[in-house]
Parts: structure tokens; C-alpha cells; sequence
């Protein structure tokens, strides 16, 4: 099976949070049996490990993403996501994928649903739990 594999942060066994460590060992096991390429956003300092893949997948893209900050911060997030789901779609609409596997529900919100390649989509909530304790703690209309 051919299977277009979309992330928004590199998977890594030596990553910070369990999910990158965990992602990183669902894609190995799975390239052992597939042919997978691997779509994510990587910060700058991530180029050379994110080409560490290259050998063990039949693709890699990456989209560089710097965190930003600021009050900008959020929408400069969700563009990211949109534009990761947009690079999915252009390799999904060249035809050869069998299933695209997307984490993180804010990853596959610009996949086009037309494209005819079954999707899976893996709800991780470890990004909508920052942003709940952030609306747990705001005070006000304006700030929530």
C-alpha cells in the first residue's frame, strides 16, 4: 500500500512529548509493510534529522516552520496547518497514494474531501489541551 503520511511537527524517537516519539515508531513499523511518505512541518534546526528519514521512507516533504509569537501567533499557526493540508493535496491530486493518514485533526483541515483516496484522520488532543487551559483561564469575551 502506498500511503501519503501527514504531520504538523517531525517525528523523532528522542522528541520532547510522547506523541512525536510515539509517531515516529507507528511510521517505522508501518514503512516496513509500505511504502510511506512522510508530509510535516519542521523548524529550521530539524532539516538535517528530518533527512535522516529519507532512507527509510519512499518520500519526504517538508514545509520549514518557524514558532511564532506574538499576538499574530495563532493565526500564523492555522495558516501553517492550511498550507500543510493544501502541500497534501497537490501531492494527492498527482495520483498514486492508496490512503492519506493525517495526525492531529488541524492537519487535514484543507484536505480536500473530493480527492478520491481514502482518509484517516487520529485525533491527538495534545494540541487542543494547551488551548483549553488557555480558555479555562481567560477572562472575558475578548480574551476567550
Amino acid at each position: 500500500m502506498n500511503i501519503l503520511w501527514v504531520s504538523p511537527f517531525l517525528p523523532s524517537p528522542d522528541a520532547a512529548h510522547a506523541a512525536g516519539r510515539a509517531l515516529a515508531r507507528w511510521i517505522e513499523w508501518t514503512a516496513q509493510r509500505h511504502a510511506v511518505t512522510l508530509l510535516c512541518r519542521i523548524e529550521p534546526a530539524e532539516r538535517a534529522q528530518a533527512e535522516s528519514w529519507s532512507a527509510r521512507l519512499a518520500g519526504l516533504h517538508v514545509q520549514e516552520f518557524a514558532r511564532p509569537a506574538g499576538s499574530l501567533a495563532i493565526a500564523r499557526i492555522a495558516t501553517s496547518y492550511a498550507r500543510l493540508g493544501r502541500a497534501a493535496n497537490r501531492l494527492l491530486a498527482v495520483g498514486g497514494f492508496d490512503l492519506v493518514h493525517v495526525d492531529y485533526l488541524e492537519s487535514g483541515l484543507a484536505l480536500d474531501a473530493a480527492l478520491p483516496v481514502p482518509k484517516l484522520a487520529v485525533a491527538i488532543d495534545e494540541l487542543a489541551r494547551p488551548a483549553s487551559h488557555r480558555l479555562r483561564l481567560a477572562r472575558g469575551a475578548r480574551a476567550r
